[in-house]
């Protein structure tokens, strides 16, 4: 199992999520979970099998001093490109 622990620059809430993979050298990632820490703790904020060009997901509004990504599943090293958070509109 892979994983990169990224503090945050504020404590904003977000609620959207963005992973991408360096897909110039292949889909290597096939499984995933993203996790915010919270009140010392550690909350799953979403998960999933492939990420590939890019993957964007929505979850419950969040604030965390720090986001963990935990590759699961890959079929070669994991070479992700980008680990991105952010606040998103209300969904209707």
């Amino acid at each position: 199992m892979f994983w990169n622990t990224l503090a945050t620059a504020s404590r904003a809430p977000r609620s959207t999520g963005r992973r991408r993979e360096a897909i110039a050298i292949g889909q290597r990632v096939e499984g995933w979970t993203l996790e915010a820490e919270t009140d010392g703790a550690w909350k799953k904020l979403a998960e999933g099998t492939t990420i590939g060009v890019r993957r964007v997901l929505r979850f419950a509004p969040v604030t965390a001093s720090k986001v963990r990504l935990r590759i699961t599943g890959a079929r070669a090293c994991p070479a992700i490109g980008e680990v991105a958070l952010f606040q998103s509109a209300p969904l209707p």
